[in-house]
């Protein structure tokens, strides 16, 4: 892929791509919130209470992640529900 990417008003060169991959590959077990921080921290995102706002910005992880530009998200754990035992 050579080709530079726009997504979400940012552009994803072959480069940041591969920055990516690599962060993916160190730590199979990173979150989308953390690639969004990764991602939009050099454009100084912040809430109205001096957060990092990567919320919304986590929907360009999951877009390169369709193209296939990115390996797939982990899946978590399904958690057991505890049931109550009957009382009486």
């Amino acid at each position: 892929m050579h080709a530079t990417l726009t997504i979400g008003g940012r552009r994803f060169s072959p480069e940041l791509i591969g920055e990516l991959k690599h962060e993916i590959e160190e730590n199979p077990e990173v979150s989308a919130r953390s690639l969004a921080q990764l991602i939009w921290s050099p454009a100084g995102l912040y809430s109205g209470n001096g957060q990092m706002a990567v919320a919304v910005r986590k929907a360009p992880c999951a877009k390169l992640r369709r193209r296939g530009l990115l390996p797939p998200a982990p899946i978590a754990p399904v958690r057991r529900r505890r049931r109550l035992k009957a009382f009486g």
